[in-house]
């Protein structure tokens, strides 16, 4: 199975353009799992773009890595949103990795925690795709 890691850089990097780090992740069982974190900026509009030519390669399985975000907007969710149904359009899934609890505050102000999958770690997203894909 092939899972793509969308992470967005620390404040500090102020990044635009994707920067990937491939890894590979041995399971339990002894299978191996193709890992690519994708470090972009939220606040690009490149994140449909790469998540569309990822898709476009044969990827089915994303998380988005919220680990260094404090919080997000309107744009941010509608950017969230789109992601998650492109994901769902070419019947794959992207869930969401550690949002804060202001984030996750947002997400059940506006229901979408009732759509897209949430989870407290990158592993905890990785299990749910083994288990479930």
């Amino acid at each position: 199975m092939s899972v793509r890691i969308f992470r967005y850089p620390e404040p500090k990097q102020k990044t635009m353009s994707p920067r990937a780090v491939s890894l590979l992740e041995m399971t339990a069982a002894g299978e191996e799992h193709e890992i690519e974190v994708l470090e972009i900026n939220i606040r690009s509009p490149r994140l449909k773009d790469l998540l569309q030519s990822q898709i476009d390669g044969g990827h089915r399985h994303f998380v988005l890595d919220l680990i260094h975000e404090k919080h997000i907007d309107s744009n941010d969710l509608a950017e969230i949103l789109d992601a998650w149904q492109s994901a769902s359009a070419s019947t794959g899934e992207l869930v969401v990795a550690h949002p804060n609890l202001k984030i996750q505050e947002i997400l059940r102000i506006t229901k979408l925690d009732q759509v897209i999958k949430f989870f407290d770690s990158v592993q905890m997203a990785l299990n749910y795709f083994e288990e479930n894909h």
